[in-house]
């Protein structure tokens, strides 16, 4: 449940909750009141089996695993882009795992945005640094699409590395690629490709999935994952907190 005074965040929210309610991989918009100058929205609680994707990469390992996930994630952004929609903000912290089905919720849709044109035009400044592509910074429309592919590269490097592709924001002129040190040839080949600094030398966001790291998925052996261990997510995340405040 939110409650705020705000008329901004909350109504553009409430917005896109009852758009795309109705589909399996947003929350649920259960109830909205608007009294005494506060605005209450209640929604499905995401609990149980489910969990935040950063939580879930330190207590489940593995490339495939991230594979599986990566398709089932670029499956609901091609959904949502499909009816005009399109979530600007895509980071770990934003998506929610069922641990069991490794089905994928996506969640806090205030900057998302509706374009129903074949190639979405966007302007502004939004996105969370390390995986806000580099034309976003600018002061002109950017392709929309091509900016979400370089988030998904951005996000499938953190899955794998567990670690920021980029650190400080990025600048055109003058950055380098991240060295990959964990990912196999073709997560190689399919995260080169994606952060490309160049939207126009991208992979094409229609082309996602029929990358050859992604197009032949195999099942995940869930007996190799690894055991949940609470101190081992804590000591990860206090040094991944530890990187960015440096």
């Amino acid at each position: 449940m939110k409650k705020t005074n705000s008329n901004f965040y909350i109504p553009k929210e409430l917005f896109f909750l009852e758009e795309l309610s109705q589909y399996e991989y947003v929350p649920k918009l259960i109830e909205y009141i608007d009294e005494n100058n506060w605005s209450t929205v209640a929604m499905e609680y995401i609990g149980g089996d489910w969990m935040d994707l950063s939580y879930y990469l330190v207590e489940f390992e593995g490339e495939k695993l991230v594979k599986t996930i990566m398709r089932n994630l670029i499956s609901i952004v091609y959904k949502m882009s499909d009816i005009g929609y399109y979530h600007r903000d895509i980071k770990p912290e934003n998506i929610m795992v069922n641990q069991r089905t490794l089905e994928i919720k996506l969640i806090d849709l205030e900057d998302m945005l509706y374009d129903e044109n074949e190639i979405p035009k966007c302007i502004s400044e939004l996105g969370t640094l390390g995986f806000q592509s580099p034309e976003t910074y600018g002061k002109v429309p950017y392709n929309l699409k091509q900016s979400l592919v370089f988030n998904i590269g951005c996000l499938a490097y953190f899955c794998i590395e567990y670690e920021y592709a980029f650190d400080t924001k990025i600048e055109t002129q003058k950055c380098l690629l991240p060295e990959m040190k964990v990912s196999s040839k073709l997560a190689r080949s399919f995260i080169t490709e994606c952060i490309k600094l160049d939207p126009n030398e991208r992979i094409e966001f229609d082309d996602l999935l029929f990358h050859d790291w992604l197009e032949n998925e195999n099942n995940v052996d869930k007996n190799n994952i690894n055991s949940y261990n609470p101190m081992a997510i804590a000591e990860s995340l206090r040094e991944m907190f530890n990187k960015i405040i440096l």
